[in-house]
This record gives C-alpha cells, sequence and structure tokens, in this order.
C-alpha cells in the first residue's frame, strides 16, 4: 500500500514545500502553477517556497501572491538577479538583494500586505560570492537583505 507523503510527514510535525523553478524546461516554473498544486492539496503541512529569483525568472504573476493565502508559504528567499531576458535567467545571475532588476520592494510590500510575517533568508549561487571570506559574505547578506525588508510599506 502507498501511503502519501503528508500521511508520513504529519506524525513527525514535518512540512512539505514545495518550490517552483523559474526556467522554461521544468514542468512547474511558476508562483501560481505552485500555489494552484497546493491549494489542490489542501493540507496544513504543504506550502510551498516563495524565492524571488524563480518568481522572476519566468514571469510569475504579482497578481498570484496577492491573493495567496501567507500560511501556504512555507519558506521565502530572498535574492535579486542581472536584467537578462525571461527564460534565460540562471542561479549562477544571482546578485546581493537591492542590487538587480527583480521588483523586490514590490514583492515585500505584497507579503506585507497578505500578512505574511515569517522570515526571510538569502539564497544566491553566485561563483565570484564563493571566494570571499565567510565574514565578509555574511555581512553582506546581513546588510543588503535588511536594507530591502526594513524598507517602509508603501500600500495601494
Amino acid at each position: 500500500m502507498c501511503r502519501n507523503s503528508d500521511d508520513q510527514a504529519e506524525p513527525y510535525g514535518v512540512q512539505i514545500a514545495l518550490e517552483f523553478c523559474g526556467y522554461p524546461n521544468c514542468s512547474v516554473n511558476t508562483f501560481g502553477q505552485a500555489y494552484d498544486i497546493v491549494e489542490a492539496v489542501n493540507r496544513e503541512s504543504v506550502g510551498l517556497v516563495l524565492d524571488c529569483f524563480h518568481f522572476y525568472a519566468m514571469n510569475s504573476d504579482i497578481r498570484d501572491l496577492q491573493q495567496a493565502d501567507p500560511d501556504n508559504i512555507f519558506l521565502f528567499h530572498i535574492d535579486d538577479c542581472e536584467d537578462l531576458p525571461i527564460g534565460s535567467l540562471r542561479d549562477h545571475h544571482r546578485v546581493w538583494p537591492g542590487e538587480g532588476a527583480i521588483p523586490l520592494k514590490r514583492i515585500l510590500d505584497t507579503l506585507k500586505e497578505i500578512g505574511y510575517g515569517e522570515m526571510a533568508s538569502i539564497e544566491l549561487f553566485r561563483p565570484e560570492y564563493w571566494e570571499w571570506d565567510a565574514d565578509r559574505t555574511i555581512q553582506m547578506g546581513k546588510e543588503t537583505t535588511e536594507k530591502m525588508v526594513r524598507q517602509p510599506f508603501e500600500a495601494g
């Protein structure tokens, strides 16, 4: 008998987060598609990862985020990326929050509007940052992330 992963996870208090990947060859590559799956599963222990890079990379619709239940967003990855055409972005194009093309302010304001108040984690895969001293990397991540998330909220 095959049990679904949620039945196996719930006794342990585990949550399962679906992360859509913003690449043209991925079957689930927008926030809207991933959110539809989470709603169809309809389990409190199943939610999604909102990664700003993936949200931007395949042009996810901000209206889908505006209509989302914040309880269905389990993880939030903040990052930014180079200004390249939709569909051509890859992980190595990520840059520090606030230093790229992603409309982070709009995404962050929308998260505040819908009532998301959980943590944000920075996620970068830029090879040149791998060469940095760990303390410098941590400090830069902290400074750029705090600068973005602490901007005044603009309703409307």
